[in-house]
């Protein structure tokens, strides 16, 4: 069967629109995926939170407190050194201040996306004294981004 110049032109153009309709439809599927996607600090976000949860639940007074074993000497941490510790400080300067290496009870990762937010890597430590009364200190890369605190004197 031969077709004339005409039908050809018309089965083109029917073609054409097609495809055309079905580019537009899938520009705005993608469009609206985009909408809906995470975005780097909403991840971010929720990985502080399930930490902060997780200490919570792990802490010494939590749900899934442990004995603590009486120890000789002072407290590990005090309200004074605790309120000498700011935003920003590393591990290391933390560690300076109160004199203990903290215990690690938490840690997350975040892969980066190139060119628009690099590796997240985030920590929480806690330090406990005998009396039960508390520090903990959270770190995004090396940096102190929150501290709490239960108890200290």
């Amino acid at each position: 069967m031969q077709l004339t110049p005409e039908e050809r032109q018309r089965i083109y153009e029917e073609e054409k629109a097609r495809i055309e309709a079905q580019i537009e439809v899938e520009g705005q599927t993608m469009a609206e995926r985009a909408k809906h996607a995470w975005k780097p600090w909403e991840v971010a976000a929720v990985v502080i939170s399930v930490l902060v949860l997780l200490s919570l639940l792990a802490g010494p007074l939590g749900l899934f407190a442990r004995r603590i074993p009486p120890t000789l000497g002072g407290p590990v941490v005090t309200s004074y050194e605790f309120s000498r510790i700011v935003n920003g400080m590393s591990y290391r300067q933390v560690v300076d201040i109160i004199g203990a290496e903290g215990e690690l009870i938490s840690s997350g990762h975040l892969e980066g996306v190139a060119g628009i937010m690099e590796d997240v890597d985030t920590v929480m430590y806690q330090w406990v004294n005998p009396d039960g009364s508390n520090m903990n200190a959270m770190f995004q890369n090396d940096r102190l981004i929150n501290k709490a605190q239960l108890g200290l004197r």
